[in-house]
C-alpha cells in the first residue's frame, strides 16, 4: 500500500522544519555575536528570523547557510530591509543578479558588506558613541515647522554628514541624499509633517535603516508608528527616547568587551 501524505501534513512538517530553523540561527546567531538578548526581545529576535527567511527566499536563497548568512547581515549596522535601503544599492544590484547561483551571491554580498563595516570601524572607531550624541535630542527641532521639502533634505543631510563624516564617505554623498528624499517622503505616511519631526524621521532611517518603523527587531518602535492617534511630536519623542534606551545597552556591551581585552 502506498502511503500519502495529506497537504495538511506537509505544510506541518513545513512549519516544523521553520521552527527548527529558527531555533538554530537564535543559538547561532547568539554564539556569533554574544550579546543580541541584552539588546532585543527574544520574541523580536524570532520574528527577525522569520522575516529573514521570507526576505531571501524572495530572492531564490534557501540553502540554510545562506539564508544565516542573509539573517546575519539584518543584525548588523545594515537593518532588516538592508535590501531595498538606498543607502546599500550594492546590496540589491548582487541579490537580483539571476545569473549567480544563490550561495555566490551570498558570498559577494558578505564581502561587500564586511567591506563596508570594516571600512565603517576605521572611519568611525567611536560610531555608536557618535549615534547617542545624536540622538540625546532633536538635532532638528530649530527647524521651522513649516519649510518646504528641499530645505529640509538638505539641512538633514549637512547634519547627518557633521555627525557622521566617515560613514558619509563609506556610503557616498549621493545615496546619503537619495535616503533622505525617501525617507522625508515616506514620514507622510505617518502624517509626520513639521520640518524638524521629517527631518529627524530621515536620521533614523540613516541609523537604523530604511524601514526602521517596521522592523522586528524593534517592535516598540512599530507600535509607536501604528498609533495614528499621537501627535507627531509625541512619535518622534517616543522613538528618541526607545533609540537612547537602545545605545544605552549597546554602549555598556560593547565596554564590558574592552574591559575583558
Amino acid at each position: 500500500m502506498v502511503l500519502k501524505i495529506s497537504s495538511i501534513q506537509l505544510s506541518a512538517l513545513k512549519e516544523a522544519a521553520v521552527e527548527q530553523f529558527v531555533r538554530d540561527t537564535t543559538h547561532s546567531l547568539d554564539r556569533e555575536f554574544g550579546d543580541l538578548d541584552a539588546l532585543f526581545a527574544p520574541q523580536a529576535i524570532q520574528s527577525t528570523i522569520r522575516y529573514g527567511i521570507a526576505r531571501s527566499g524572495h530572492y531564490g536563497i534557501f540553502g540554510k547557510a545562506d539564508v544565516y548568512s542573509y539573517i546575519r547581515l539584518m543584525f548588523t549596522l545594515l537593518g532588516s530591509d538592508f535590501d531595498i535601503d538606498p543607502l546599500y544599492p550594492w546590496a540589491s544590484e548582487i541579490l537580483s543578479d539571476s545569473y549567480h547561483p544563490a550561495n555566490d551571491r551570498m558570498v559577494r554580498l558578505e564581502l561587500r558588506a564586511q567591506s563596508f563595516l570594516d571600512s565603517i570601524s576605521e572611519r568611525e572607531p567611536c560610531y555608536f558613541v557618535q549615534v547617542a550624541k545624536a540622538i540625546r535630542h532633536n538635532p532638528f527641532s530649530s527647524l521651522p515647522r513649516a519649510i518646504a521639502p528641499p530645505a529640509i533634505e538638505e539641512h538633514a543631510v549637512m547634519v547627518i554628514d557633521s555627525y557622521f563624516p566617515g560613514k558619509t564617505a563609506c556610503i557616498g554623498i549621493d545615496a546619503v541624499r537619495q535616503s533622505v528624499a525617501s525617507s522625508c517622503g515616506g514620514a507622510r505616511m505617518f502624517d509626520i509633517r513639521d520640518g524638524g519631526n521629517v527631518a529627524a524621521f530621515a536620521l533614523f532611517a540613516f541609523l537604523f535603516g530604511v524601514q526602521f518603523y517596521d522592523d522586528p527587531k524593534y517592535p516598540e518602535v512599530k507600535e509607536i508608528f501604528r498609533d495614528s492617534s499621537a501627535l507627531e511630536s509625541r512619535k518622534i519623542a517616543a522613538m528618541l527616547a526607545v533609540a537612547r534606551n537602545y545605545l544605552t545597552r549597546k554602549l555598556a556591551i560593547l565596554r564590558a568587551k574592552q574591559e575583558t581585552v
